[in-house]
């Protein structure tokens, strides 16, 4: 095409429209956003293409719903073995998902909550029995998906602890509750039952040595607990024999924690 100017001929202001076709993709986690915040999103993409207005770029923090800018931000710090790692909620991973299921499977989970790399910051493993401490209160959703399940796993790990050797473990689980009658196959549900049944009995045993050992206003005075003001004394076994243990200086593994399964009376 030639193009023919006049160097006489004043200059005047031209503005040049071209109407094209562009592609906008948007990438969500469907986990981590809801759907009125895709709406919303989409909405104000339609918006600023019809108004033509530029963009800005935002960047999104996955799994911090609910926090605040400085909540976000806010680093933390955690020791292990003998490092100090720091970390915030924009860098502290998603929790990996775990499966133990098996007899050996279950024998890794001892090892692992102690010493394992499925989650890493900085370049060092940390072991399971960390992560309550780094997501509970950093990464409070995330916290709410593993909370059952670690739980769960912290109960069987001090309870597989509690036997002076893997072989008594095994042995003991091997037999039914009531029955003695041998468990072909040791699931993780079947290990649970068998645990949960020795904790009872020994709460209910040490509540009972509670009751003997402390009689009437002395038990009333010393197993009780305030609630709305008010004092009450403890009937639950599990929260009797709790603070006895505590008394005598013999805890066992499951004292440091609340009750799995509900809430319990010296906790109101």
């Amino acid at each position: 095409m030639d193009v023919v100017t006049n160097v006489n001929q004043p200059s005047i202001p031209s503005k040049l429209e071209i109407n094209y076709t562009h592609h906008h993709i948007l990438s969500f986690s469907s986990k981590d956003t809801s759907m009125n915040d895709i709406k919303s999103e989409f909405q104000n993409l339609t918006t600023a293409i019809i108004a033509s207005t530029p963009g800005k770029l935002v960047q999104l923090v996955p799994n911090v719903v609910g926090c605040t800018d400085a909540a976000v931000s806010r680093p933390k710090a955690i020791i292990v073995n003998g490092k100090c790692l720091t970390y915030t909620a924009e860098t502290l991973p998603d929790p990996p998902a775990l499966s133990y299921k098996t007899r050996a499977q279950l024998e890794q989970l001892v090892k692992d909550w102690d010493s394992s790399s499925f989650l890493i910051i900085d370049g060092v493993g940390i072991p399971i029995c960390y992560w309550q401490k780094l997501y509970s209160r950093t990464r409070p959703n995330a916290w709410k998906r593993i909370k059952d399940q670690w739980t769960k796993y912290k109960f069987i790990v001090g309870g597989f602890k509690s036997f002076e050797s893997s072989k008594a473990f095994w042995e003991h689980m091997s037999l039914a509750t009531a029955k003695g009658e041998r468990v072909p196959n040791l699931t993780f549900k079947v290990i649970s039952i068998v645990l949960r049944q020795m904790r009872s009995d020994q709460d209910r045993e040490d509540a009972e040595a509670a009751k003997t050992e402390y009689k009437g206003a002395q038990f009333s005075s010393l197993f009780s607990y305030r609630k709305g003001g008010r004092q009450f004394v403890m009937k639950k076994p599990q929260d009797i024999a709790r603070l006895y243990r505590r008394l005598k200086k013999r805890p066992v593994y499951w004292d440091d924690e609340m009750d799995i399964d509900s809430d319990t009376e010296e906790n109101g």
